[in-house]
Parts: structure tokens; C-alpha cells; sequence
């Protein structure tokens, strides 16, 4: 699964040094020069194996299609989840899969560095609860509505950063 992506990375790399030879009429000498400076994150991504920040918004920026696992404390039904998903045949260049976890769960943490982050197979991103979401649960039924405004915190959470920091398409 790494070597398809390191395959991938090196094919946008050689891609990135023909645009910057070939400017297209459609692009500003902005983004002529960072197309550019694309390879050295690409081959520092490389030496770590592991998917950065940088490295998502370079594959989305070349059509790629983030898969956005949303997780809270439960490191089973991630392991489950994640075992289906690594099962399925994908390129990883083009279904980056990216974790985000709410709440602060040692276990889930630890899990989630150890068999998918350090190995490269996904990103994590970590959501911190709002302070706010138990007086915003008040408006909508009191504590019993805690967990709805806390998972649709998380799920915005995990849109922005996936479409407008990333720059995944729908």
C-alpha cells in the first residue's frame, strides 16, 4: 500500500516539474512556484511514511478523494472499521484516509499512532469538545442533547478541515 503511494507521489512530483516548465495559462507564477516547492514535501512525507497536512492538500489539489473516519472512544470499532477499509482495494493516493478522533482517549490515541499513522495508512486530527456545548444543549433538550451537539460539533469539525482547509471536493 506504501510503495502505491510513493509510486503516486513520485508521478505528481514529475507532473509538478512539467507545469513549472510549461506554465499553464490558467495558473498565477503563485501557484507555478508552489507546485515547485511540491517535491521536497513529497519526499519528506516519503522518508517518514507518514501522510501530512502538506501531503493531503498537494493529493486533493491533484483529484484525490479523502475518506474521513469519525471516531470516539472506541479503539475496537475503529480496529474493525479500519480492517474493512484496508481490506477493499483502493489507491491510497486517491482515497487518502484521514481519522479524526474526539475526545481525549488514551487508548484510541495510542491505537491510532501505532497501526495507522506511524505505518502511513492515515492521518489523524484530533477534536477538542467545545466548552460551549452544554449551554448550546439547552436550546435543544437539556443534557440529554449533549451527545447530539457534541457529534455535530465533531462533524463540522471534520468538514472543515476536509473540504476547506484540505481541499477535498465534494
Amino acid at each position: 500500500m506504501v510503495h502505491g503511494l510513493q509510486a503516486e507521489i513520485e508521478r505528481l512530483r514529475k507532473e509538478n516539474f512539467r507545469l513549472k516548465e510549461k506554465p499553464s495559462s490558467q495558473g498565477s507564477t503563485a501557484q507555478v512556484e508552489m507546485v515547485h516547492n511540491e517535491p521536497q514535501r513529497h519526499t519528506q512525507a516519503l522518508s517518514t511514511a507518514e501522510l501530512t497536512e502538506d501531503l493531503l492538500k498537494s493529493l486533493a489539489s491533484n483529484g484525490a478523494i479523502g475518506v474521513a473516519i469519525v471516531t470516539c472512544k472506541r479503539p475496537k470499532y475503529l480496529s474493525r472499521t479500519m480492517d474493512s477499509v484496508l481490506r477493499a482495494q483502493r489507491d491510497p493516493a486517491k482515497f487518502p484516509l484521514v481519522i479524526s478522533q474526539d475526545a481525549n482517549d488514551a487508548a484510541m490515541q495510542e491505537l491510532v499512532q501505532r497501526s495507522f499513522v506511524k505505518t502511513g495508512q492515515a492521518y489523524h486530527m484530533h477534536h477538542e469538545h467545545d466548552p460551549n456545548a452544554p449551554a448550546i444543549a439547552t436550546k435543544y433538550g437539556g443534557k440529554k442533547a449533549i451527545g447530539y451537539v457534541r457529534i455535530a460539533q465533531h462533524f463540522g469539525f471534520v468538514m472543515r478541515r476536509m473540504f476547506d482547509e484540505f481541499g477535498f471536493e465534494a
